[in-house]
């Protein structure tokens, strides 16, 4: 099974638009604070370009 920052990542690239963070956790079924730990996981492995948070809708 692909760990959740993976999943996110993934489910980022394919929709091309930024998602709020309860959309991303009712797609991957989890919670808000799971989807948030695992942006933040990926923050330090992506350029600033594609930073997780430019995908995050406010």
């Amino acid at each position: 099974m692909l760990r959740l920052a993976t999943q996110l990542e993934a489910i980022l690239y394919l929709k091309g638009q930024p998602l709020a963070k309860d959309a991303l956790a009712e797609i991957v079924s989890r919670q808000p604070e799971e989807i948030e730990e695992a942006l933040i996981e990926l923050m330090p492995t992506m350029p600033t370009a594609t930073a997780p948070w430019k995908w995050l809708k406010h």
